[in-house]
């Protein structure tokens, strides 16, 4: 299980993951309304105060019993693949970069939920390499089970869904919350979609990874209909935490060629990695979980090494650890990052999602005929800092659904089925030209 969680919380510092393994939860849900309706809290009012009390949107959309799922080794695979194409779309030359592919996954998942089609087949090769959403459900839910937590290691993982409480602009489907209730343990908001659902949201965010995100989102865009949301935080110490003897003050080398002095963290570790373009090792923390570092050898660039991973030198990275004993040296540091991961996915296969003239989500909510559903942005926030203690990382990611402009138009109806006057006009001068009553058409 330990193998596991290595291979996939900590590739290439992509973040870390929490797990939320709460089998038999209800879906938590907020739903807004008056309060000549109800006496129940509106989001703000809830989340403001007690962030985890929450009432049934609902009584039928329950938390079902998961079925026990073995992972296999295409999923891991699979999620290795993500998780390197991901680094790789946001990636640029000499800045500091960290994703959380788990983050991004989960999020997604949940999105594919309600895809259908092409759209569908589009997100299934992406987010699993063709795995179907049905088996990937299981797997992601199988996974975030497998991970352990305790007092030296806290890690914690949330989802969430957000959707307009304007019935003229969404209705969701029930089987759509109900699946993302039963594998993601997704909390359900229906809220009005203005300032006070911003407020709600980035609260939410906020308290999920201890305010290590503040905040994911700037404003409500009028078309906005839905939010899916994933957020993650991580707080490990250290197996053997660093003492005074072994932190001096070093030399770093960046991206630019300039020298930066840092404080450097020295140690001995267990686990030597190696592939034909970098060396490497691991750094336990306390329980199941390894600090992964992998450096380019000289005359290779960080540039070409990023280029150069893929799916399967992952894999065979470690699969073929090297337990011997590896001194090392890293600099104590702290990094946030912000990223539209639109542009990425779509370069990694699925540009119908982000379409709304061809973006199918008919499992997500009701065909109104009044405009179409489609991703609008996927936003992702990280952040980690390394010291002498241990590692803090977090990370939040938000699918935001929009209905298509058209669909949001008013418009009138005109049905010449009666005597009518017409006239053919100067536009210029608003003058007919030819002016005449249509009372028979025979």
């Amino acid at each position: 299980m330990r193998k596991i969680a290595l291979i996939l919380c900590l590739a290439l510092l992509a973040g870390a993951v929490g797990c939320g393994n709460t089998e038999n939860e209800e879906v938590k849900v907020t739903p807004t309304v008056t309060p000549s309706e109800t006496s129940v809290p509106k989001p703000s009012e809830t989340l403001e105060a007690v962030i985890d009390k929450t009432v049934d949107l609902m009584e039928n959309v329950k938390t079902e019993k998961a079925e026990k799922t073995e992972i296999t080794k295409e999923f891991l695979t699979a999620q290795n693949d993500f998780a390197i194409n991901l680094l790789k779309t946001q990636y640029k030359s000499g800045e500091n970069t960290m994703v959380s592919p788990v983050s991004a996954m989960l999020a997604l998942a949940m999105t594919a939920n309600g895809a259908k089609g092409q759209t569908l087949k589009e997100m299934e090769n992406v987010l699993g390499s063709g795995i179907v959403i049905d088996d990937l459900d299981r797997y992601l839910r199988a996974y975030t089970d497998s991970l352990e937590t305790d007092e030296k290691y806290k890690m914690h993982i949330a989802n969430s869904i957000w959707f307009s409480d304007n019935a003229d602009m969404i209705r969701v489907k029930e089987d759509f919350l109900k699946t993302n209730g039963k594998y993601f343990n997704a909390e359900i908001y229906k809220a009005p979609f203005d300032e006070t659902t911003l407020k709600d949201v980035n609260n939410w965010v906020n308290t999920h990874t201890e305010e290590m995100i503040p905040s994911i989102l700037e404003k409500v865009e009028k078309s906005d209909v839905m939010y899916l949301i994933n957020a993650i935080a991580f707080d490990a110490e250290w197996r053997e935490i660093y003492d005074e003897e072994h932190i001096y003050d070093g030399e770093f080398i960046n991206a630019a060629g300039r020298a930066e002095t840092v404080k450097m963290l020295a140690s001995e570790e267990r686990v030597f990695l190696k592939d034909k373009n970098a060396k490497g090792f691991m750094k336990p923390y306390a329980g199941g979980y390894a600090f992964v570092a992998l450096l380019p050898d000289e005359g290779v660039s960080i540039d070409e090494y990023v280029a150069s991973l893929d799916k399967e030198k992952l894999t065979e990275l470690f699969g073929n650890k090297i337990y011997k004993k590896v001194r090392t040296r890293m600099p104590s540091f702290e990094t946030e990052c912000s990223f539209n991961l639109n542009e990425g996915l779509i370069e990694m296969g699925m540009p119908t999602a982000f379409d709304c003239i061809r973006a199918d989500f008919g499992n997500m909510a009701e065909d109104d005929g009044n405009g179409n559903i489609c991703i609008d942005r996927v936003i992702q926030k990280t952040y980690i800092k390394v010291d002498e203690r241990g590692t803090k990382a977090g990370a939040a990611t938000l699918v935001a659904m929009v209905k298509n402009s058209a669909a949001l138009e008013d418009f009138e109806e005109v049905f010449l089925d009666r005597p009518f006057v017409y006239m053919i006009v100067d536009t210029a001068n608003d003058l007919p030209l030819f002016l005449g009553v249509e009372c028979s058409v025979k």
